[in-house]
Parts: C-alpha cells; structure tokens; sequence
C-alpha cells in the first residue's frame, strides 16, 4: 500500500494539492521508499506522540491492501476527528454499513487515491463533515460500547440451561442512579 500512497500524494500535488506528508512507521524507510517526499519521517511513535501529531494534521491517507486486519491507525485518526481518504478494502468498509465517514478509493489505484486527496483538500465542508462523521462512527469501539456488545454477544451464545457466571450486565451508563436502588433506613 505504500507505493500507493506515495503515488497518491505525488499525483495530488503534480495537479496543485499543497500537502506536507508526514509518513508514521514502525520500521524504517525501505530502500527503494521515496521517503524524501515526506515533510517529516517519524518511526516507532508512543501512544501520546501519536495523539499529538493527530491533532497537528488536516487529513489522515490509508493506502491499506485487503489482507489489512482491523484497521487501527485509520480508526485512532478518524477517532481524533481528522478526515480519511481510505482504500476501499473490507476493513474499512466494515467500520459502518454507510459508508460516508471517509473517502475511498479502489485498491492499488493510486491515481483515485491522489483524486480524493485533492478533493478534500480543496473542500472545507468535505473535510469537516467526513470527520465529524468518522468520529461519531468510531464511538462504538469505545470500551464501554465494546464490553456491552461483547456482552452481548457471548450471552446470545450461551447454552439455556447453562447457569450465567456473572450477573447480567447493565447497559452503559446505567439508566437509574445507583442511589435509587438502595432502601431507606
């Protein structure tokens, strides 16, 4: 995916896109990576460096290949309310059934990925409204909204005759105040 991006971002700017790519890695830049195109080249960030360059950028490419597990540094952007330009792979298609929380461009085309690019660049209302959007998908993968529907999901799964281990949980938060379930002395 990274050629793809790399050619995104070259195809964005040979057509007017201003940009600085600031490229994310665990590893370094491979030999053959035209790692030169990026403004800024940071490897093997910590969690709080992260959140901070997050917050210092307008757009977040995902130029991922279907074999593409869950998706995370897409889903901690968009999480952080910066507008996506993602491939179009199962992955990220799978975060909500409409998809209208990123733009997504066929994989290995990075021709469309550099279109994308260019038009949320160039468009403010695009850009801030795919964000809000990737936000508000994101609040289901909140611990809270997780462990209930994990929850869930194992309890639909149990035998009925099995007896429950554990008390069956209450949605989040819960819906009468603790207070209200004590008696009066």
């Amino acid at each position: 995916g990274l050629g793809v991006g790399y050619g995104g971002v070259r195809g964005g700017r040979s057509r007017g896109a201003k940009s600085d790519l600031i490229r994310v890695s665990q590893w370094p830049a491979a030999d053959d990576e035209p790692a030169e195109m990026a403004s800024e080249f940071h490897i093997g960030l910590k969690s709080p460096e992260m959140a901070r360059l997050y917050a210092s950028c307008h757009v977040f490419l995902g130029p991922s290949r279907h074999q593409e597990g869950f998706g995370l540094p897409a889903g901690e952007s968009m999480a952080s309310g910066i507008a996506a330009v993602l491939s179009a792979i199962p992955s990220f298609l799978s975060f909500d059934a409409t998809h209208d929380y990123a733009l997504f461009s066929p994989e290995d085309d990075g021709t469309a990925m550099g279109d994308a690019l260019i038009r949320v660049l160039g468009d403010d209302s695009l850009r801030r409204r795919t964000a809000r959007r990737g936000r508000q998908v994101f609040e289901q993968f909140r611990a809270p909204h997780t462990a209930l529907r994990t929850d869930h999901y194992f309890f639909a799964r149990r035998s009925p005759s099995e007896p429950l281990p554990v008390p069956v949980p209450t949605p989040f938060p819960p819906t009468v105040p603790p207070a209200a379930h004590r008696r009066s002395p």
